[in-house]
């Protein structure tokens, strides 16, 4: 074999031992089976259930039920067993390293942060097992480690017949509960199921292991394999009252047994199994135990004549309406290095058994190297540890959730339990990556879209921004918008000061002289147009809109025989601008007025009004603003921001900038094509008014069709509850939510996105501490509670507490702008502070 690994008693050490071939109860791997020495046959699956509090009470309801008519049409003595394992398992290795060979400084500084506390992650399995030609259950005398390497011929008898039988029932099984939608399963071949065994025999289950090569010893008061000390905890009695799914500790609706899963936060194994009753013998057995209970009735008394009635009633009910009755087997195997480690988790595992409603566990002292081995996938039919139950009762104990699904890149966030795990808010399973973010004051909008800021600027992705009021000034300044040679930009617009733009200006073609002027260049300039011209929230009717749209291309065409002759003489090309259109019109108009049908279009389109209102950015105090001699580039910066504060109470000019903005952003859009781009507008309420809100409608629709993605950040609901902030819902289809303390507005926020009773129950399930903050998600139909926890270093970017902005700004002066220096200290300095306090 290669190796010898033995199993050692208290007593005798030398007639005591085995080899590992001796006590494993497997006899054989071969066509995708296991066949096991006491002639049962077993085909397993690798388990996909529901991410972590995905399932509602109906849903568990439904699997529960389903898996219990499932199970009761497998033969007689079949069993089904359910193994969820949660080992350590190490964290992703993060993006690829730079030009540098270094990994970007937050993403570095977020796994060594979380690296402090191993990630577990759960895998899980179903094995459903053939009955054999004795169907009796074992005891401590018949387990596999008693009979040792003892085959009879006749445990082996019909043993093709039974393989083929398995394959029709195993399957049929399956494929009932994939039915449900809730789960998913892919069939073991001989090499899953080979590694499986081996990574069971030396508990080690974080890479591929070929053969077994640990010794095992049992133990006074545990199992040893190598260097890790195991021990079993079975459930010796039912409780009160068994549900097909119970609140946990949030209040969200989970399977019965949750606490015994991935709530348990260290290395286990928990293994429930299910064997299906012979009807007959059951109520046998109950009627003989009635018997007996009334044969000691003058000795039991009172009590005993109690227990007889009922017993009498139970197996009268039970005949009447057919009840079916499958045993079940629970069990949780806890290993560690640490002694002291396994006595606390111990002590965990049996509260957890007794928080489940009362049921009761039994630390396995002599029984547990008999239970490990009857543990081993496929071997329940071994197991000495069984109570009876009614059908629709074992169908409670099955655990149909898995761990929170993490995908394989993206951002960084945690699980519940504080596991590091990425999402995706540029899912690419969804029809777009548009996001809404809701959170009043205080409940940390900034903190947490700027850590998918620095995310996403480590990727090198693209980001442009409208912020109001230096929401994320802190995190420019950090990554270095003041220093000429990066590439991050803040700009902070003011009448004073402004921004200049030429939202005419197009190239023009030096050889045919014409414009390149596209559908949407003309719908941004009449947007633009309606914004300078019209009453706020007023905008063109559709008479106005398609006059402008066959006066523009006219004036780009009349400006390109224009520049055709100044370039004939030469000059250089005329370049357009506002006030150039402004002339034009006033030129065409005079040119145009004994045209008949131009004097019915000027009935429908006040030319001079419009000339009028448009004066002071043509020739007044905003002329500057319009009619620059080129268009500002933000395309050589992949983080760019404009902070509209100065501005967002002029009613005329912020979203007239606003828009200017919109173009810029479309324009880089267009220019790389093959980029992922993000634009993001906080306190976005105020931009989708005064004419401008279809065209931010149109940017939703288009940035999807541009390898873009949308986010809109707001603090109520009310803001966007508009006709056009309906349609951007709609355009949407991730949504994040942070913490709110009111109960009625989680309500509204939950009736304006049409979210569930279960979503909103995740809403009002938000925790928040001083060292993370909960917050939900929902990507299409998906939805889910991440924890957002950095590591301190980050904390120091995107903190908005004065006190600990200053220091960090104060370090970056000491270390001449050098970031992840400040930061570090910072990291430092916060340390001692905790300490000293």
């Amino acid at each position: 074999m290669g190796f010898i690994d033995k199993i050692f008693g208290e007593k005798d050490i030398k007639n005591k031992s085995q080899t590992i071939s001796e006590t494993i109860p497997v006899l054989s791997i071969e066509d995708g089976l296991i066949i096991l020495k006491d002639g049962r046959v077993a085909m397993g699956f690798e388990f996909t259930g529901s991410p972590f509090e995905t399932m509602i009470a109906e849903d568990y309801e439904a699997f529960g039920k389903t898996f219990e008519a499932a199970a009761l049409t497998l033969p007689e003595h079949y069993i089904i067993q359910k193994i969820d394992r949660y080992a350590n398992a190490y964290y992703p290795k993060g993006r690829d390293e730079d030009s540098f060979g270094e990994k970007q400084f937050f993403e570095k500084e977020t796994i060594n942060h979380f690296s402090e506390r191993p990630v577990l992650r759960q895998i899980s399995y179903v094995f459903i097992i053939s009955n054999n030609n004795f169907n009796k259950k074992n005891n401590s005398l018949t387990t596999s480690v008693s009979r040792g390497n003892r085959v009879l011929s006749s445990n082996l008898k019909g043993l093709e017949k039974r393989m083929e039988l398995l394959e029709i029932n195993g399957k049929s099984f399956m494929e009932t509960l994939i039915s449900t939608s809730y789960v998913k399963a892919i069939r073991l071949n001989n090499v899953d199921l080979r590694n499986l065994y081996y990574q069971f025999l030396n508990m080690d289950f974080n890479h591929e292991v070929r053969e077994p090569y640990k010794e095992i010893l049992n133990l006074h008061n545990a199992i040893s394999i190598g260097e890790k000390r195991l021990n079993v905890i079975s459930l010796e009695e039912q409780g009160t009252e068994i549900y097909y799914s119970v609140p946990n500790d949030y209040g969200i609706d989970s399977c019965f047994t949750w606490r015994l899963g991935i709530n348990l936060q260290f290395p286990h194994i928990t293994i429930n199994s299910f064997y299906i009753e012979d009807n007959r013998a059951v109520i046998k057995s109950l009627e003989n135990k009635k018997m007996i209970t009334a044969n000691t009735g003058l000795l039991g008394g009172e009590e005993a004549k109690q227990k007889t009635e009922q017993l009498k009633l139970y197996i009268e009910e039970s005949i009447r309406t057919q009840i079916k009755f499958i045993s079940t087997s629970l069990q949780v195997l806890v290993y560690t290095i640490s002694d002291a480690a396994r006595d606390k988790n111990i002590q965990a595992t049996a509260d957890a058994f007794r928080a489940s409603y009362g049921l009761k566990p039994l630390v396995e002292t002599f029984e547990g190297i008999n239970l490990f081995f009857s543990c081993l996938p496929g071997a329940s039919g071994y197991l000495n540890r069984w109570v009876l139950t009614e059908s629709a009762h074992a169908a409670c104990y099955i655990n149909p959730m898995s761990e929170f699904f993490s995908r394989k890149d993206g951002d960084y966030i945690a699980d519940r339990y504080r596991n590091l795990v990425y999402i995706s808010l540029f899912n690419p399973d969804l029809d777009n990556k548009n996001t809404i973010i809701v959170g009043p004051s205080g409940s940390g909008k900034s903190f947490t879209f700027g850590h998918f800021i620095l995310q996403r600027y480590e990727r090198k992705e693209r980001q442009i921004g409208i912020d109001v009021g230096g929401t994320y000034l802190n995190i420019f300044e950090a990554l270095g918008c003041n220093d000429k040679e990066s590439d991050v930009r803040y700009f902070e617009y003011s009448p004073e000061n402004p921004i200049k733009f030429n939202p005419f200006y197009c190239i023009c073609d030096e050889k045919t002289f014409e414009y390149r002027i596209t559908e949407d260049k003309v719908s941004f300039i009449i947007t633009l147009l309606a914004l300078l011209n019209k009453p706020k929230g007023e905008t063109w009717n559709n008479q106005e809109w398609s006059i402008l749209q066959k006066l523009i291309p006219i004036f780009y065409k009349d400006l390109s025989i224009l520049s055709k002759k100044f370039f004939s003489e030469g000059e250089g090309t005329v370049i357009p601008t506002l006030l150039g259109f402004s002339a034009w019109l006033a030129t065409y108009t005079e040119a145009n007025k004994g045209n008949e049908a131009f004097l019915k279009m000027l009935e429908r389109f006040d030319v001079y009004g419009f000339q009028l209102t448009i004066e002071p950015f043509v020739l007044g105090k905003y002329k500057d603003l319009l009619n620059s001699p080129d268009t500002l580039d933000i395309s050589d910066f992949r983080l760019v921001c404009f902070d509209m504060a100065k501005v967002k109470d002029d009613e005329r000019l912020y979203p007239i900038v606003s828009l200017l903005l919109i173009e810029l952003t479309l324009d880089v859009l267009r220019k790389f094509p093959e980029d992922k781009k993000y634009f993001f507008m906080d306190e976005a309420w105020s931009m989708l008014t005064d004419g401008m809100g279809a065209f931010v409608m149109y940017l939703f629709r288009t940035i999807r069709k541009n390898n873009g993605s949308m986010t809109i950040i707001t603090q109520g609901v009310d803001e966007l509850d508009t006709v056009i902030g309906n349609s951007i819902k709609q355009q949407a289809e991730t949504q994040i939510i942070l913490n709110h303390k009111n109960e009625k507005a989680i309500e509204k926020v939950g009736a304006f996105f049409g979210f569930t009773k279960s979503e909103i129950d995740l809403v009002k399930s938000i925790r928040v501490n001083k060292t993370c903050r909960e917050v939900f998600f929902k990507q299409g139909r998906n939805s889910f509670v991440g924890v957002l926890e950095v590591p301190l270093v980050e904390h120091a970017i995107l903190t908005s507490n004065p006190v600990e902005r200053n220091h960090l700004n104060r370090l970056k002066i000491f270390y001449n702008n050098n970031l992840p220096y400040a930061a570090k200290q910072f990291k430092e300095d916060a340390i001692k502070d905790a300490i000293g306090k």
